[in-house]
């Protein structure tokens, strides 16, 4: 079941945070940035990556340490999740560039979090989130640059 439900869901995260990025991209090209933002093909196939390196960690983790992972592992992988969509939301749709950047902290945390309870089980399955934890610092700092251009 997890085999199917786990990219099923990685899938879902990406389509709705894609959405959600998309409704505030008319917005966002009216911020100002620094000129090292990264182009949105470049953002686009980072997340890509990051999503498959994290449903590749999700299903190792499933399939050969689901008891010893248990439902601890499960819930910070869907909290994981959540926050991730929440950012989106908060960035793109509220366009509050405070929260956002706390936000993207406390995602941040859960990948930290992942990846210490993870590591004793695999190995390689923390690794495969650490690019996604190295992504969210770069674009935790962005936001903070971001957000100071556009203070009022």
């Amino acid at each position: 079941m997890h085999n199917i439900a786990i990219p099923f869901i990685t899938l879902l995260v990406g389509i709705a945070g894609h959405s959600l990025t998309q409704s505030g991209m008319e917005w966002y090209k009216t911020v100002k940035r620094p000129r090292w933002t990264p182009s949105g093909g470049t953002i686009g196939i980072v997340w890509t990556t990051i999503y498959v390196f994290a449903a590749i960690s999700a299903l190792l983790v499933w399939n050969l340490y689901a008891d010893k992972a248990g439902i601890a592992v499960s819930m910070l992988f869907v909290a994981n999740a959540a926050l991730n969509l929440g950012w989106s939301y908060i960035f793109f749709v509220r366009h509050d560039f405070g929260l956002a950047v706390i936000e993207m902290c406390l995602l941040n945390l859960t990948n930290l979090i992942l990846m210490y309870i993870i590591w004793p089980l695999s190995l390689y399955a923390a690794l495969l989130l650490l690019p996604y934890f190295i992504w969210v610092c770069f674009a935790t700092y962005l936001s903070v640059i971001i957000r100071k251009m556009n203070r009022r």
